[in-house]
């Protein structure tokens, strides 16, 4: 009898739970951290009701009409049809729109069969056994897809692989037999950065110089590949004047780090909760297969910190640069004036 019991358990409650309940989806609006606008408004904030911190200019208009795109509202729009209606960079596009319009973002989970979609469509795009068809004709030189072969040629080639706009670098694959997972998730992160970069317009930053600042120092390959125009280079101003000043600057690497590293974290956490679940391998011409568990975690990691970080960096730009065109009180009120002051004191002006 207690045999029979434990069958049904298995069978009616366990069974299905393990099958339909396991993370074969992770949640964007739970697992991606944003910025909200009341990072930067205080009580001595001008209380104007259609007040934005955000862009409402090129950015806004590309995020929304690439989100239109997708909702089918339009037959042409920013993005080549085949990357436009791939489900994960869409669903990553709807995220950073909703993100960066609203407070809150919608519930748009990630699934197993989106991600192996991208590694679909990277292959037969982009791989080795690449094939163009239908719409995508047309397309072949649109700006998207020159950044996109561009970023990856310098990955693969250039002996300083790809250097993202933080500085953070993406090393070339020491052996070309054999690709692992790291391989794959730089692939995935290039791809979705040539996406923003086409849909964001978040400036490089120079200084008095007219040096470009990131993080570790190093040129961001959207500059060195020649995608930056002059009107897309943000000077750095001296403290207390209207623009983006030092301390802001290292706010915004402070605050879209922590952004991506959170949502990297919860996101993997997710689903390496279930990581003993098969979820089977799926090849996808001569390139690269996904479909071993660390695999599936590691691109999640990487999607969610790509998303979270390049979101993260535009709203606090915007944020940032609007502050310091407020006159502020002689006291922080606001989290973004709190953290200015504490980096002030880190790093003393330099006389």
């Amino acid at each position: 009898m207690k045999i029979h019991k434990l069958i049904y358990f298995f069978l009616f409650i366990f069974f299905p739970l393990f099958i339909f309940g396991c993370a074969k989806s992770v949640d964007m609006s739970k697992h991606l951290i944003t910025l909200n606008y009341n990072y930067f408004q205080g009580s001595s904030t001008p209380k104007e009701k259609n007040i934005r911190f955000y862009p409402a200019d090129r950015t806004l208009a590309k995020l929304e009409a690439a989100n239109d795109q997708i909702e089918n509202k339009l037959q042409v729009g920013p993005l080549p049809v085949f990357i436009a209606k791939n489900p994960l960079i869409s669903k990553t596009i709807q995220a950073v729109y909703q993100s960066l319009r609203k407070p809150q973002v919608r519930s748009i989970k990630i699934k197993m069969n989106d991600i192996q979609s991208m590694n679909t469509m990277i292959a037969e795009s982009f791989g080795a056994g690449a094939s163009k068809q239908g719409n995508d004709v047309e397309n072949e030189d649109s700006s998207i897809l020159i950044k996109i072969k561009t970023y990856l040629m310098t990955y693969y080639i250039d002996e300083n692989g790809f250097i993202d706009r933080n500085g953070t670098t993406y090393k070339p694959p020491e052996r070309m037999e054999g690709i692992g997972n790291e391989v794959i998730t730089a692939t995935f992160a290039i791809l979705l950065e040539a996406v923003f970069d086409e849909l964001i317009d978040m400036p490089v930053f120079v200084n008095k110089d007219g040096k470009i600042e990131t993080r570790t120092k190093k040129i961001p390959t959207v500059y060195s590949a020649g995608f930056i125009k002059e009107e897309d280079k943000e000077k750095i101003v001296p403290r207390g004047q209207p623009g983006i000043e030092d301390l802001e600057l290292k706010a915004i690497w402070y605050l879209s780090g922590l952004a991506a590293d959170q949502s990297k974290a919860l996101s993997g956490a997710v689903y390496r909760l279930f990581g003993n679940l098969e979820l089977g391998v799926v090849f996808v011409g001569a390139d690269f297969s996904v479909g071993e568990n660390d695999t599936i975690a590691k691109i999640l990691d990487t999607i969610f910190e790509v998303v979270a970080r390049r979101t993260v960096e535009m709203a606090s730009f915007m944020g940032f640069k609007h502050a310091t065109a407020l006159v502020r009180g002689k006291t922080p009120e606001t989290p973004a004036e709190k953290l200015i002051s504490d980096l002030a004191r880190l790093y003393p002006e330099k006389k």
